[in-house]
This record gives structure tokens, sequence and C-alpha cells, in this order.
């Protein structure tokens, strides 16, 4: 691969929902014909791509990615960073109708699991409020963990997914079956508060990551770096450039020449400058 063919270009990803989604796509986008590499970032929802156009192109990076069960934006009309924070602007929205009501219908299963469980229909009231978490404010998870396994992985979706709707298919059984348990002295408990609770909580969790990393992408700029000499007529400064993805792309550096008979500057240190 001739190092004077490499290019570089930054792409949105969409679909992420944990850092090993991040991983699974880096190391597909690593893995095609022609990408020397590929670094994927979580956080900012981008994956930066080295590679040979002429062996592979966008479009083959795309069909990779989605192929994984991701997607990632391509500038084909220019209006990608625009697509990109629309996708995002619409994930943070959903995500936040399903946070809201999947705590607002879990309180009243908790309270009656822990302290009113004795009381006369509890089972089906806990089945009736807990049923719209799990499979209707929590079906991302379940998708999400039905299209890792098309492709033999597993994330954290799957995890959620496996743990939740176990919780809840046993709950089920020992709620319309109570005499399998009965009849062997076992007392048939239900845990539809463990399965709408973990739902509500991640999906929480969720919601405060995407909040801060909305806050990056849209509050990263400029970043100075100053590095320190021994001879303070060395001293030099970096600066960074942002290229509008929010994090750096280009460096533009000025450094002080020495003067004829001093010492060539000595780095002693590396500080972050506002």
């Amino acid at each position: 691969m001739a190092e004077k063919n490499i290019v570089q270009e930054t792409f949105p990803v969409l679909g992420m929902s944990c850092a090993s989604c991040s991983a699974r796509v880096e190391k597909t986008l690593n893995h095609q014909s022609g990408v020397k590499k590929a670094v994927v970032n979580y956080a900012s929802a981008t994956a930066t791509v080295e590679y040979d156009p002429t062996s592979c192109s966008s479009e083959t990076l795309q069909q990779a990615v989605q192929a994984a069960g991701y997607d990632l934006l391509i500038n084909q009309d220019g209006n990608t960073l625009e697509e990109a924070e629309e996708a995002h602007n619409k994930k943070f929205s959903a995500l936040k109708f399903r946070t809201t009501w999947a705590i607002i219908l879990s309180m009243p299963v908790v309270i009656i699991g822990m302290f009113f469980m004795d009381m006369p229909h509890a089972n089906p009231i806990m089945w009736a409020l807990s049923t719209p978490v799990v499979f209707w404010l929590g079906r991302g998870f379940f998708t999400s963990a039905w299209k890792q396994l098309q492709h033999g992985s597993a994330n954290m979706d799957t995890l959620v997914a496996i743990s939740t709707g176990t919780a809840y298919l046993f709950s089920l059984f020992n709620m319309l079956f109570p005499d399998f348990w009965l009849s062997r002295g076992i007392h048939p408990h239900v845990y539809f508060e463990a399965a709408s609770v973990i739902i509500a909580f991640i999906l929480l969790g969720r919601l405060l990551e995407n909040l801060l990393n909305n806050s990056v992408r849209h509050n990263a700029g400029p970043v100075k770096v100053s590095l320190c000499t021994e001879v303070v007529s060395g001293r030099f400064c970096l600066t960074v450039a942002d290229d509008g993805t929010g994090y750096p792309s280009q460096v533009l550096a000025a450094l002080h020449e020495p003067e004829p008979g001093e010492n060539a500057p000595h780095i002693l240190g590396l500080h972050v400058v506002e």
C-alpha cells in the first residue's frame, strides 16, 4: 500500500450503544482491504479511517459497517454532519421518552414487590406495569441483541436482554402456574420488579451518557498545548485546530529557533493551556 495514496477521513457512526460496539466497528473497518488504520471513538460516535482510495472506497466501508449491524454516514451530498446531528437528536429524544416512562412505570412495581407483595392481585399488577417496560420501552435491548446474535457476537445489550427476559419469563411462569412450585414445597416468587428496574436504570445511565457525549461534541473547541523548555527563549506552543468533529485533525506549530551559541531546547514537560 503506497503511503502517498493514503487519505484520512472521519465518518459519523450510528447504532453504537456501548464500548464493545465501537470495538466491533473498529475491528470491522481494520479488516477491510485497503485500510491502513481505523480508530472508532465511542464518545463522539465517529470513525477516523486511513485508507487507500484505489483499494477501497467510503461506500465499501459503509457496507462493511452496515453488515456488522451499525451504520456509517458518508459524505455523498455534503450534509453528513447535519444528518449525523439530526440522527443523534432523534435518538436522544427517543431515549429521554423511554427513560422517563420506564422510571414512572417501574416505581410502583418496586414498591409493591418490596413492601406490599402480599396485597391482593399484587402479581397481576406488577406484570401489567412491567410488561411495557420490558418489551416496549426496553425493546431496543432485544433487537440489538438479536442483531448481534445474527453476526455471532454479543454486547451489553445481549446481557441486558438475557437477564431481564429471564427474570420476566420466570416470573410469568410462577404467576400463571404457582402450583408447580407449591406442590414441591417452594414458594413461587416473582421478579417483575428486577426486570423493570434493570431496564429503567440502564436507560437512565445511557441518557446521562448521551448528555455527556452531546456536550463533548458541541463544546469541544481549539486546544492549546505548550511544551516547556529549559531555555526560556526556546519556549514554543502548538495550537491544535478543530475540524468540526470535536477532535483534533490538524496541528499548527510555531517553534522559536535557539540563537547561535544557545543549547537546543530540552523538553521538560507537557502542559495544557486554556
